[in-house]
């Protein structure tokens, strides 16, 4: 690999991005396109025209470079510059932002077609001169989604030295130059043909620098952080992280997490490098200078596949930590085995020449095969760890993992309590409820005389209310809630009787916030719609019934950050849709008390179920959730007096009882129960009504309700109707 390094090195621009245009004067020409101000630009490249922020010019002619803003003279910051090349080929380079002793950030560079020299998201140079150091290189970034590319660098800082650093005193070195959070990201059309750098630095600290490999194809060495000049004492290449999201063409790659160094004194640095296998079927020339290497097994890979294959010379993986976690939907399982990092060149070396510690760290559970190091458990989504174990195979080409036995992975936030999958628990299980009582008669025992309806009569019910529903155990849940009705209902008069038959449509959104005994807090929202008919029956002794069916969907999202897995929290959420069926039967008698009052006694059923449904947390676990169904038994009564001619008021109490069936929820071969509740709560109401009065067909019920028991809180709800 050095060898081959050593002649590929050669071939790249030293300076990558901008060294090879930056070692000579920048002169200006014709096919330039450089903004007069050093930030906050727009630059737009396309084959035949160009614009800087928004005025466009007409060119004949390749470009030679392109800024963002800012120059080799520039030295106040280059910050928040956007380019966007389309089209159009540019024979020397790319930079979103340039300045020698000011900050460059922020600059953002997207390629999606043409043919580019070098690109790098934002550069610090100047000339060495005893007092002043470059500024720092932060947060810039380059995606490359189509076109083909020379080199691409996130950001650097370049600068030249004297032939003797000994000239350079070592109070210099102290003010070394950060190059930090810069990105580089590659699409599945993007073609990057002489490597590819996260960050890089003469000397100073390159930190926190990304490469995501989404698709696409890149030749050449593929480096997280860089430090070309290296001045003891004053540099470091760390934590830089190199993503493999997708299928990517590398075969012809080499994968570097940290280097230092040029030519024949070039070493690689792993401290906290890190590589992210992402993806199965990776093909590279090698790997090297990575601390930590993680393997994120997608949800294809299948027991036998192979996640990461190198060609040429032998993978040194002594000294490493390696992780495994798998997609939630992952098919993987017990007995399962998997290759992780085959060599078909040289093999695979697991030694170092530092002492081997073989054996388990009791305090984080990590294991180690010859001298590397790994979790003990590999991952998979939100639901369950497995235990796993490392070898080298007999040949020594593949480092295998071996899946063991699988463990439930998450917990409440309040251990010893284990909360196995307690988010199935949270939703609320029956669709938020509108008032059933939509409409009324308007003859047989008002004791407002009224005209007689024998048309239709439209009507609205707009409403809200907060409850906290207590779900048993200690546990309950907070929802704001919203209700909207509307339908027409038409009446038929018989000697004795009233008929009304009323479509409805309704709608119900809430917000709700869930609390477990567990300690296990989450928050979401319900959205339900739905469609039916009711039926009503109203005798002039005052004896009536009532019944509807409604059918539609209930929509639920659910999200916490209170789970805990390894220790530490993650964040779990989830968006169902179910199919929801409700109906509800009415009966009751209504008794004229005197001339001014009407009591109402009454008695409801209510029916309500969410038919079975399955969805994905977003870590991948899949679920499938049983269907549910709920029922509510009231019974009270409503005493109506007049106030007026065209008004009365109204109060009632009311008992209610609700049951509701177990929720059963499956992730893979384990089941999740949480008991149905049951439990009583009673009612209180208070309403104000304005009926139809000789010329005035509107009428308006304005009521409030309050709970407490089981459920406790309060509704708030407005019925208008017009009667033809």
């Amino acid at each position: 690999m050095r060898k081959a390094g050593r002649r590929l090195i050669k071939n790249l621009p030293l300076m990558l991005a901008c060294a090879g245009l930056l070692s000579q004067p920048l002169i200006g020409s014709a096919e330039d396109v450089k903004p007069d101000d050093a930030s906050y630009n727009r630059v737009e490249i396309d084959d035949g025209e160009y614009s800087i922020n928004g005025e466009t010019t007409t060119t004949e002619d390749d470009y030679d470079m392109v800024y963002g803003g800012g120059s080799e003279e520039n030295s106040a910051g280059a910050v928040d510059n956007r380019i966007e090349i389309n089209g159009g080929v540019i024979n020397r380079g790319v930079i979103g932002g340039l300045s020698t002793t000011g900050a460059v950030g922020g600059n953002r560079i997207v390629i999606n077609g043409g043919k580019v020299a070098n690109v790098s998201g934002g550069v610090t140079y100047f000339s060495y001169d005893g007092q002043t150091t470059p500024g720092s290189v932060l947060n810039n970034s380059v995606e490359i989604y189509g076109g083909i590319v020379g080199t691409a660098t996130g950001g650097e800082v370049a600068r030249s030295y004297p032939a003797d650093l000994s000239e350079v005193p070592s109070s210099y070195f102290e003010q070394s130059p950060l190059v930090s959070s810069n990105r580089l990201r590659i699409g599945a059309d993007g073609v990057i043909t002489g490597g590819a750098i996260g960050g890089a630095a003469y000397n100073g600290r390159v930190e926190n620098n990304v490469i995501d490999i989404d698709g696409g194809k890149i030749s050449g060495e593929v480096i997280g952080g860089w430090v070309r000049n290296p001045v003891d004492g004053y540099y470091s290449v760390e934590d830089n992280v190199i993503n493999i999201n997708g299928a990517a063409d590398l075969i012809d790659a080499y994968l570097i997490g940290g280097l230092v160094g040029t030519g024949d004194a070039r070493v690689y640095s792993p401290s906290g490098n890190t590589l992210n296998v992402n993806a199965t079927d990776i093909t590279a020339r090698s790997i090297n200078g990575f601390e930590n290497i993680n393997f994120n097994i997608p949800e294809s890979a299948r027991s036998g596949s192979t996640m990461l294959t190198l060609t040429e010379g032998t993978t040194e993986l002594g000294g490493t930590f390696l992780t495994i976690s798998a997609d939630g939907a992952s098919p993987l399982t017990t007995s399962d085995r998997l290759n992780l990092i085959r060599n078909t060149d040289g093999g695979i070396n697991i030694y170092s020449e530092l002492a081997s510690s073989a054996g388990v760290d009791e305090d984080d559970g990590s294991k180690t095969v010859g001298d590397v190091r790994y979790a003990a458990t590999m991952e998979k989504g939100a639901t369950f760890n497995y235990d796993v174990d490392l070898q080298l195979s007999g040949d020594g080409q593949s480092f295998e993992a071996v899946i063991g036995d699988q463990h439930l992975a998450i917990e409440s936030v309040a251990p010893p309590d284990p909360v196995p999958i307690p988010i199935l628990k949270d939703p609320i299980k029956v669709p938020i409820e509108s008032d059933n009582d939509m409409f009324e008669d308007t003859k047989a025992t008002d004791i407002v005389q009224v005209h007689d309806v024998r048309g239709f009569e439209m009507f609205g019910n707009i409403g809200g209310g907060h409850f906290k529903i207590k779900t048993g155990g200690g546990s309950y849940i907070k929802t704001n809630m919203q209700t909207y009705d509307f339908g027409f209902a038409r009446n038929f008069r018989r000697e004795s009787s009233v008929f009304t038959l009323a479509p409805v449509v309704e709608y119900g959104y809430g917000k709700y916030d869930s609390h477990l005994a567990s300690g296990i807090d989450g928050n979401g929202n319900q959205k339900y719609i739905a469609g039916g008919v009711v039926f009503r029956s109203m005798n002039n002794s005052g004896f009536y019934y009532e019944t509807s069916f409604r059918g539609g969907q209930t929509r639920t999202s659910y999200s916490s950050n209170h789970f805990m897995r390894g220790g530490e929290r993650v964040h779990t959420s989830y968006n169902v849709k179910s199919p929801t069926m409700t109906g509800h039967f009415r009966l009751g008698n209504k008794f004229r008390i005197g001339r001014n009052h009407v009591l109402d006694v009454y008695g409801i059923y209510n029916y309500a179920r969410q038919n079975s449904a399955s969805t994905d947390l977003n870590l991948g676990d899949h679920y499938e959730f049983d269907s549910v169904n709920s029922h509510r038994i009231r019974t009270g009564y409503r005493l109506t007096s007049r106030i007026s001619d065209a008004s009365q008021i109204y109060t009632g109490l009311a008992y209610q009882y609700d049951n509701s069936s177990d929720s059963i929820a499956r992730c893979e071969d384990v089941e999740t129960v949480s008991l149905g509740q049951s439990g009583s709560s009673g009612m209180i109401e208070i309403g104000w009504v304005v009926k139809p009065f000789k010329n005035n067909p509107w009428s308006l019920d304005i009521h409030t309700t309050g709970w407490v028991g089981m459920q406790e809180g309060f509704t708030a709800m407005a019925k208008v109707k017009r009667s033809f």
